[in-house]
């Protein structure tokens, strides 16, 4: 099971997706931008399966799910 953990980046707030061991190697699984895209939606499963082997963080991008929808929208 994955952990869910609110990061603080500056102004914004991303809902994270956080399972494995921190000294394993990383992976960050980052969801497409469809409507409805989000970590948890598209990565749930991945997750699960990756924790063993990998320190897994699945990010909702900017303006997606429970991440923070900047406005205006951040330019570059």
């Amino acid at each position: 099971m994955y952990d869910v953990k609110y990061i603080q980046t500056g102004q914004w707030t991303s809902k994270t997706l956080v399972a494995g061991d921190p000294a394993s190697p990383a992976v960050i699984l980052l969801h497409g931008g469809g409507p409805g895209a989000n970590a948890e939606a598209n990565w749930r499963n991945a997750v699960e399966d990756l924790q063993d082997a990998f320190y897994v963080i699945a990010p909702d991008l900017l303006g997606f799910g429970e991440t923070t929808m900047p406005d205006p929208l951040p330019r570059g």
